[in-house]
């Protein structure tokens, strides 16, 4: 089993294309090749601001994060903005957690993702 671990920037909205990018190239770094074969468990915890916390869909976030894991930074029906895919499709997750906290003071508003392909 593999496994990828990153901090999620700093959740800015209304900027969602530049959030999925971020995420996007900091996955990129690691070298996975997209196989329709693997299966996906995705551990997610987002850390927001008090105002944030109350108004913000873990839903959407959770989707934003998909989304670019799959090359989508600007939505899946804007294929120019397609860049290199992590996982071929979001049908091959199997499993995730997700959590939205406050942040700790260490954490400079950043959260986790870890991806393990199973």
């Amino acid at each position: 089993m593999k496994e990828i671990r990153i901090r999620l920037p700093e959740f800015k909205p209304p900027h969602k294309t530049a959030w999925r990018e971020e995420i996007h190239n900091e996955i990129s770094k690691y070298k996975v090749k997209c196989l329709k074969t693997h299966k996906v468990e995705l551990l997610v915890r987002f850390y927001l601001d008090k105002e944030m916390i109350k108004k913000t869909d873990i839903d959407n976030m959770l989707k934003d994060v998909m989304d670019a894991l799959q090359g989508y930074v600007c939505g899946h029906k804007k294929k120019y903005h397609s860049r290199k895919r992590i996982i071929c499709n979001d049908n091959q997750i199997y499993k995730v957690t997700v959590e939205k906290k406050l942040p700790p003071k260490q954490s400079h508003n950043k959260g986790h993702l870890i991806v393990k392909f199973i």
